[in-house]
């Protein structure tokens, strides 16, 4: 068996496919792959407490993704945008749900980083909710990139492994 390292600094990409703008990839340094839980419902019993069993939907946490600042920030305000979209649509043009939110795909590269991507997660119908400060500081001693958080909430996921969907 051959291990892969998934955690270099330029190993994760998300690809956002937007509608009406165009498709957008930003440079992930980390994120999470989100929770998924299954609800339960809590059912009764002759003189026995209620006690749960399994429900009948899923879950989903939100992804948060540590992105990488480029030299003229294109990452940062192309999610900035599409923020200000979301809550200040023009005029007498009311956003519609599907047409605000986007398909995305992160994708887990191997260290090669080349086209043989093992690991995909598509998330559908994702829109941004954060996006975090960005701190610049010319007092820094150490090479670490620049980096900004955008956390997103999305309707459902899917993951492939190896061209395979979960």
């Amino acid at each position: 068996m051959s291990f892969k390292n998934l955690q270099k600094h330029t190993n994760h990409l998300l690809t956002i496919n937007k509608r009406n703008t165009g498709s957008f990839t930003l440079m992930v340094q980390s994120t999470n792959v989100p929770a998924i839980t299954a609800n339960e419902a809590t059912a009764g019993a002759p003189k026995r407490a209620g006690f749960s069993i399994i429900g009948t939907a899923l879950g989903f946490g939100d992804l948060t993704c540590k992105v990488l600042l480029d030299e003229n920030m294109d990452s940062y305000f192309e999610v900035y945008r599409w923020i200000k979209e979301l809550v200040e649509p023009e005029k007498h043009n009311p956003v519609k749900f599907n047409d605000s939110v986007s398909e995305a795909s992160l994708f887990l590269l191997t260290n090669n980083k080349t086209d043989d991507t093992k690991f995909i997660i598509d998330f559908h119908k994702i829109w941004p909710i954060s996006l975090s400060e960005i701190n610049f500081d010319a007092a820094t001693t150490d090479d670490a990139p620049i980096t900004f958080d955008v956390t997103f909430k999305y309707r459902t996921l899917t993951i492939k492994r190896d061209g395979i969907s979960y």
